[in-house]
């Protein structure tokens, strides 16, 4: 059976086999109507179909489309999470966004009979837009390999959940249960993910700063005492050695607590973050900051993240002794 894949504002190819496409566009009577003026030239300038291609034929990715599945709709929520995680994944390499707010199945073998699913994939960059997805060969193979590394840090429960947290997940009993309830159960890498996450599919960029910055706190707190300043030191020590660099990643990891406290007690935003070209210039600042301290955690510390908080608390006391 094969099945035409549809979803507004993104082009992607998703099968070696090209039985799957997203694609922008309406369901059309004419296949070669659809193919023609809608699917080849959205997809020629949204994604190169080799590059998906090879994608798809990594045992990764292709492992998590279960394709003995005959239930259309099993399939369209498996391609969505998988683009999900790939244009989740890529953030750590650059600053991306997506939007496919639902998408539709037609069965070309019979056009009358439709699917229809709710599983939105949508991340905005860190001004809050959405733009068209571009990802090189060179990009992609970086992709295949950090999921490699959340494969093998979040294995089991703790990864589904990234991609998963505003749904029902299925317990190992049967039983249903919310992301919400299943919270505690994360690891500490984990949920500061869930704050990328959230922070990424916000358009609102105070939102935005606040949810970029309770990420760095999930990561970098062990006590409730000094929480601003504690986080801000160790985040600058945790991604650079350089005493001036230090200084510059300090002062945005406070200036981020200043604005999360203003929009989370209800006040304005001061000065001179009042302002749309400073505040969108600062979240972009904030975004790249994070990004590195999360790319370096990925690919470097997953382990001390995962720590006792006793352990984590010394190796901070270590990491920020030159700045006591």
């Amino acid at each position: 059976m094969h099945i035409k894949l549809f979803a507004p504002l993104a082009g992607i190819q998703l099968s070696s086999n090209e039985d799957f496409i997203f694609d922008s566009g309406v369901i059309s009577k004419s296949q070669r109507l659809l193919q023609n003026e809608i699917i080849t030239p959205h997809l020629t300038r949204v994604l190169d179909q080799s590059v998906i291609r090879a994608l798809f034929r990594n045992p990764f990715f292709f492992s998590r489309i279960d394709v003995k599945d005959s239930d259309p709709r099993q399939k369209g929520v498996q391609l969505a999470q998988s683009l999900d995680s790939i244009i989740f994944t890529s953030w750590l390499l650059h600053d991306n966004s997506i939007n496919v707010p639902h998408a539709v199945f037609w069965n070309v073998s019979a056009p009358h009979e439709i699917h229809q699913f709710n599983s939105q994939v949508f991340y905005s960059n860190a001004e809050g837009e959405v733009q068209d997805v571009q990802i090189s060969n060179q990009t992609l193979r970086q992709i295949c390999d950090l999921h490699l590394l959340f494969n093998k840090h979040f294995s089991g429960p703790d990864f589904n959940p990234i991609f998963n947290i505003d749904k029902h997940i299925a317990s190992d009993d049967g039983v249903q249960v919310t992301g919400n309830q299943e919270y505690n159960k994360y690891s500490t890498i984990a949920r500061a993910f869930l704050f990328v996450r959230e922070a990424r599919r916000n358009t609102n960029i105070i939102s935005k700063i606040s949810n970029l910055t309770m990420a760095l706190e999930t990561l970098f707190t062990t006590d409730r005492d000094n929480i601003a300043h504690d986080v801000s030191v160790r985040g600058a020590c945790y991604v650079s050695s350089d005493l001036g660099e230090r200084e510059v990643h300090y002062k945005a990891i406070k200036t981020g607590y200043r604005i999360r406290s203003n929009y989370l007690h209800g006040s304005r935003v001061q000065s001179p973050y009042d302002q749309q070209s400073s505040l969108l210039s600062f979240a972009q600042r904030l975004d790249i900051l994070t990004r590195r301290i999360m790319f370096k955690v990925i690919k470097v510390d997953s382990q001390r993240f995962v720590d006792s908080l006793e352990a984590r608390r010394a190796w901070f006391s270590v990491l920020t002794s030159d700045q006591k």
